[in-house]
């Protein structure tokens, strides 16, 4: 694999057939130790070879660039355009580093959590993998333990994850905060600022509104797509059929509410809700407030609709909350005209 991701192959110029020595060759999985004992020789079993041999040949033979999606720059993330032939342990994911390998937990580590530590305070307490980088072989290789010893690792465990029983975002986020609440090491309300900041914040402005903002729209007939709305009515300029937006309102709004909702219950913090009634406004100064919702949030009853106040076609009406007595009926033309209707005593 050169720079630049072309594949360069050597030529097979002739193949040669050689006769094994035995008639069969077999694969052992030995259960405890996992050494083989075979003509005086240890042998151990081999099939994590087998697999870095197939991991191996699935990438060299059953992989094309030809499968990637064009000019994306998420198609190319689990593409094998790379193969590493030797691996660093220090530069794999951090993940893998945080793996508890002691044998059991000292007493310091419960007092601590009795007295509600800082995570970080126990570190020293527990060791990992990460401790392991760097020293002699025989400490990495023989040294990693666990503190509870099993036969099966999937014997009495879930088939299926709660996350996958919850249906709707609303379900599985009601689950987390109730689960929140009911263990005292947790900070329900600092879960709940944290779902804000890390989710639903970051796919409310940064996700599915900026895309609805860049957005494309598509030929509901041929799916031609058009960066901007044809000025031909509407219509695509292939098939005279109508065009849709790719993305819709319901996406962009769709943790609006739960956000909103978060805000009023959990002592959240007031910048962060400061963020997410910003967040609104700009939602609702894209897509408009429901038809009735202005005025009755500005203290006004509606009267009448399309079909006009006073039995005049075209008109509507709009009534103080203060009653009749309060202000006489605001009648206006909604044909051609736009109308601001402001509070009492402003014209």
């Amino acid at each position: 694999m050169e720079e630049g991701g072309l594949v360069v192959a050597d030529e097979i110029v002739s193949r040669e057939t050689v006769q094994a020595l035995d008639d069969r060759v077999y694969c052992l999985t030995v259960a405890d130790n996992h050494t083989l004992v075979a003509n005086g020789i240890f042998c151990g079993q081999c099939d994590g070879d087998e697999d870095c041999v197939m991991l191996l040949l699935d990438g060299l033979i059953n992989f094309s660039r030809a499968y990637l999606p064009p000019e994306t720059r998420g198609g190319t993330m689990d593409a094998p355009l790379v193969l590493t032939t030797r691996i660093d342990p220090a530069e794999v994911d951090k993940e893998s580093h945080n793996v508890d390998v002691c044998d059991h937990y000292p007493i310091e580590v419960y007092n601590g959590c009795l007295a509600y530590a800082h995570p970080k305070d126990l570190d020293k307490y527990v060791d990992r993998v990460e401790r392991r980088l760097g020293t002699p072989p025989a400490q990495v290789e023989g040294g990693f333990s666990f503190t509870h010893p099993t036969s099966n690792i999937s014997a009495g465990g879930p088939l299926e994850s709660t996350y996958t029983k919850l249906g709707s975002m609303l379900d599985k986020l009601d689950a987390e905060l109730d689960l929140a609440k009911r263990i005292r090491a947790v900070d329900e309300d600092d879960v709940a600022e944290r779902v804000l900041n890390t989710h639903f914040i970051r796919d409310l402005q940064g996700g599915n509104l900026n895309a609805f903002s860049k957005q494309k729209v598509r030929c509901t007939k041929c799916n031609a797509k058009y960066r901007r709305m044809p000025l031909a009515g509407g219509k695509c300029t292939r098939c005279g059929s109508n065009v849709i937006p790719t993305v819709h309102e319901g996406s962009v709004k769709k943790y609006l509410e739960m956000s909103r909702n978060i805000c009023a219950t959990y002592a959240i913090t007031e910048y962060t809700k400061q963020r997410v009634e910003v967040l609104f406004m700009q939602i609702e100064s894209t897509f408009g407030e429901p038809p009735g919702e202005a005025a009755r949030a500005r203290g006004f009853h509606v009267e009448g609709g399309l079909e006009g106040a006073g039995g005049r076609p075209g008109g509507i009406g709009l009534r103080p909350a203060g009653g009749p007595a309060a202000s006489k009926l605001i009648t206006f033309e909604v044909q051609e005209v736009q109308a601001r209707v402001l509070p009492s005593g402003q014209r």
